[in-house]
């Protein structure tokens, strides 16, 4: 009654590995799992374990900040729409999957500390990916670190977009200064 756990350790940094047991001319009870594939009351023959190394999704975060100067905030429409493209297929916004295939996704973000968090596919190798801003206020003065960045397998990268409010208005005179 030979019985065999077979498994890869360890496993590569970003990947999941799947396990397909199998019996060429074996005599056996074969299964498999997440975790390896099982070979029990063996009694003779050849078996099989194909595994194969599954590359995990990147995550690109792209967070928005405000910085208002000289106003308050109420005065300032605080939202602005965000694209993101890779190179790879976007496969999720915010965990939820997307129901077609693309490369480029844009997402509405509001207030200060708004975020958005896409997932992309690496099977083809590491994503690559950035990030744009496009807002129509006048006076609002945008910065970034959203340049194309590589993100491997499993791996995780974020960036941010700080907009900085400045208020040009008519400058008033108080009753002191009118008399001057």
């Amino acid at each position: 009654e030979l019985g065999c756990h077979v498994f890869e350790g360890p496993i590569p940094e970003g990947y999941t590995p799947s396990y397909e047991a199998g019996a060429d001319d074996g005599i056996g009870d074969v299964s498999d799992d997440g975790e390896g594939c099982y070979f029990d009351n063996v009694v003779n023959g050849e078996f099989t374990c194909q595994i194969t190394n599954n590359a995990d999704p990147a995550e690109f975060t792209v967070t928005k900040y405000w910085v208002i100067d000289g106003a308050v905030g109420h005065e300032v429409l605080e939202e602005a729409w965000v694209e993101i493209i890779c190179d790879n297929t976007i496969l999720s916004v915010d965990g939820a999957p997307l129901q077609y295939v693309t490369s480029g996704v844009s997402a509405y973000l509001t207030g200060d500390g708004d975020f958005v968090t896409v997932e992309v596919d690496t099977t083809e190798g590491p994503a690559h990916c950035s990030a744009a801003e496009h807002t129509n206020q006048s006076g609002v003065e945008s910065s970034d670190d959203c340049g194309v960045r590589e993100i491997p397998a499993g791996g995780s990268s974020s960036c941010t977009i700080t907009n900085t409010v400045f208020f040009e208005g008519i400058p008033t005179l108080s009753q002191y200064g009118l008399a001057l």
